[in-house]
């Protein structure tokens, strides 16, 4: 029971700090003053991106989520791509998230050191 409830916790947690990542990667060009920390982040979520394939996160969230559900994700989707379902119904295969968030970050830290040095 214990160790049902830590495993839900975590799988919470690891979700909400995804969610907070995504807020940032998406608005995060609202905050001007931060800019170069912005840009900072972005790089490192693209080079995670570009030599894992995916968030060092979604691992550990979808373990302790399969510890919960032994059916869950069983598909192989991406955090993206089962949350766009669950929560729009929306369904986008992983090498569509994949591709625009690569194009979404890099045109970011392109826009981002450009409007730095201007």
């Amino acid at each position: 029971m214990i160790r049902r409830l830590l495993f839900y916790f975590l799988s919470k947690l690891i979700f909400y700090l995804h969610f907070f990542a995504l807020l940032v990667i998406h608005l995060g060009w609202l905050f001007p003053s931060y800019r170069l920390g912005y840009i900072i982040f972005l790089g490192l979520i693209l080079v995670q991106h570009l030599i894992l394939g995916y968030c060092i996160l979604t691992p550990w969230e979808f373990y302790f989520r399969r510890k919960l559900n032994k059916n869950f994700n069983r598909s192989g989707a991406n955090f993206t791509a089962i949350n766009l379902k669950r929560f729009f119904g929306i369904v986008v295969t992983n090498r569509c998230v994949d591709i625009s968030s690569t194009s979404f970050l890099v045109g970011m830290i392109v826009l981002q050191i450009v409007l730095l040095l201007n």
